[in-house]
């Protein structure tokens, strides 16, 4: 219905479910409507240069606004497909790459189709010396318009709007794509639509969210120290799930609250040893089996992603993700919306999100396209007084199947071998994690605990450095950071090295 639509030139609002196809409803007549006007792009390309023409920087017929780097990298992987038969040109203009470098990308082989994220397409269209223009833009896209308002980024999208041709001046189609369709969403319409817009709403009044048809389980773990050995185990138990006749590859997403813990669970996972008794003898290769394929839960391979990565880091990662059987991303809220990873089984969050609508969104990463999925929950017992405020009215189903939550690892006790095989593991990849890390980690949890009470916060903390880590004495924190958080005066803290 939206490619039917938008063929025919009408502006657009579309509510759309993510994992539906929606970057094609709006790539397909963007580029139909590209070639209607100027057949000749209908041309194979030789390079960037067509018979009798040459793509130029000021020749940009469509923009595609996305909110993250991801984002728009992916959508621009499928614009080029659509493309590759023709002379139109395909250029993304994203943050976390050099300006310069973007820029002479443009301006050397020109660019019809311009995805980017909002800061960086200011910076571009606001730099008089660029010679990247759009005075014949036939079409304005914003995709996932929802998180746009969300992260605050109306204030560069109004600059950018000032930056290009007025509409009564150059009409132009705006094509607007929502997976929510709120009172800001709405106030933004009224401000970019043409009146009499068209209202393209795929998903039924009674269809269930994929939130609500997903089985999502709760576990809650002991400590903060119990909740690598909890992923690992969960993370065990679908490996074997997996092998069994009818089971399907294990690929998961695991979100975390912060960078530092995103960083340093990976690093855990990584280097995590392998069981001897569980894996079958292999011949050496002459690297180090903690770095080997053949790792502590292969077949799954780890990869890591956050906002501090490169972009190509992060487009390393999530294309190599993308294409692996089975494997497991370790992430921020980078992929949390929109990102297509096909055929993810699991997604698991550790610690309660911000708030509950990045726990549906996180969910969102599978189930996708018709497929089944399942979502894990893994909360300290820190939270518990915070999980119902924040997550209400979600089927969320209490798991004790996981032995390693539940462990007291404060004190000494029996557990069963397969418990203490995990938590033997765990502790030896923490040893061989650099201390910079931790340390990193470790403050990240004040920011991401601002709300329990300081006391137990610094208890959970502590017991993580000690009975995880390993470490006698807790990371050092600054006196500085220590008198913003109120933290000053709570016993237990290494600050500026007096505890």
């Amino acid at each position: 219905a939206t490619i039917n639509q938008a063929l025919e030139g009408n502006d657009i609002l579309a509510q759309a479910k993510t994992g539906t196809g929606k970057t094609l409803g709006f790539l397909i007549p963007v580029l139909q409507n590209i070639l209607k006007t100027d057949p000749s792009l209908g041309e194979p390309s030789r390079g960037y240069v067509r018979r009798n023409n040459k793509a130029t920087a000021d020749d940009i017929r469509a923009i595609i606004v996305s909110p993250t780097r991801e984002l728009a990298e992916q959508i621009a992987v499928e614009a080029r497909r659509l493309v590759a038969n023709t002379s139109v040109v395909v250029q993304t203009a994203v943050g976390g790459t050099q300006k310069s470098a973007g820029l002479r990308a443009i301006q050397r082989q020109g660019c019809h189709i311009l995805v980017g994220t909002p800061g960086r397409l200011k910076d571009i269209f606001s730099d008089k010396y660029s010679g990247v223009e759009a005075p014949g833009l036939d079409a304005l896209v914003f995709d996932e318009a929802d998180r746009l308002l969300d992260q605050g980024f109306w204030p560069e999208i109004q600059e950018i709007m000032e930056l290009l041709p007025k509409p009564e001046e150059k009409s132009r189609q705006t094509l607007m794509f929502s997976a929510t369709v709120p009172q800001e969403v709405q106030r933004l319409v009224k401000t970019t639509l043409r009146p009499g817009y068209e209202f393209v709403k795929t998903v039924r009044d009674d269809e269930e969210p994929t939130h609500a048809r997903v089985p999502q389980y709760l576990v809650t773990v002991n400590g903060l120290e119990n909740t690598v050995p909890a992923i690992v185990e969960l993370c065990k138990n679908a490996v074997a799930d997996a092998q069994q006749p009818d089971g399907r590859p294990f690929k998961a997403i695991v979100y975390f609250n912060s960078t530092a813990e995103v960083t340093l669970a990976s690093a855990a996972l990584t280097e995590l040893p392998v069981d001897e008794d569980s894996m079958p003898p292999q011949e050496p290769t002459g690297r180090s089996r903690y770095r080997d394929v053949r790792g502590a839960l292969y077949p799954a391979r780890i990869f890591e992603i956050h906002s501090r990565l490169s972009q190509a880091q992060r487009t390393r990662a999530s294309d190599n993700f993308r294409k692996c059987s089975s494997g497991i991303l370790v992430s921020s809220d980078v992929t949390a919306r929109g990102m297509d990873f096909p055929n993810v089984t699991h997604v698991i969050q550790v610690g309660i999100p911000r708030d509950r609508e990045t726990y549906i969104h996180r969910i969102g990463r599978t189930a996708r396209a018709g497929r089944e999925g399942q979502g894990w929950l893994i909360s300290p017992i820190l939270e518990a007084q915070e999980l119902p405020r924040k997550l209400r009215d979600l089927p969320l189903q209490k798991d004790n199947t996981i032995t390693t939550a539940t462990v007291d690892m404060t004190r000494e006790a029996d557990v069963p071998k397969s418990a203490a095989t995990i938590l033997s593991q765990v502790a030896e990849s923490y040893k061989r994690i650099p201390m910079q890390l931790k340390a990193d980690a470790y403050r990240g949890y004040i920011g991401t605990y601002g709300f329990v009470r300081k006391s137990a916060l610094v208890k959970a903390i502590n017991n993580l450095s000690r009975y995880a880590w390993g470490m006698s004495t807790p990371p050092e924190i600054s006196s500085a950071l220590a008198s913003r958080v109120g933290l000053t005066r709570i016993p237990g803290l290494n600050i500026d090295g007096r505890i």
